[in-house]
């Protein structure tokens, strides 16, 4: 190092899932050739969620706006104990 550099301390670094496990996940949908909403990870993380919040099932949405007219349209919400989640109620329990 010159006396002009200044050596690099890092303020951040991203957290990376391990890259042989992306590479699988990857791997995984490209042989399923379905890119789009309702395939095999999708329907997984309704079921994780829908275990981790402790309800029968859960539905996904795109954007919050969706998730509030489905709600205040009184749609069929997928029975008994369902939730609907909110991005900004994801970090909570309950």
């Amino acid at each position: 190092m010159t006396a002009n550099e200044l050596p690099i301390v890092p303020v951040t670094k991203p957290l990376l899932p391990d890259l042989a496990r992306l590479n699988r996940t990857i791997a995984d949908i490209w042989a399923t050739a379905w890119l789009t909403n309702i395939g095999a990870q999708y329907r997984e993380l309704e079921s994780r969620l829908a275990s981790f919040v402790g309800v029968p099932f859960v539905s996904l949405f795109n954007k919050g706006t969706v998730a509030i007219a489905r709600k205040s349209l009184d749609l069929p919400a997928g029975g008994r104990g369902h939730r609907h989640l909110a991005p900004a109620a994801m970090g909570r329990r309950g």
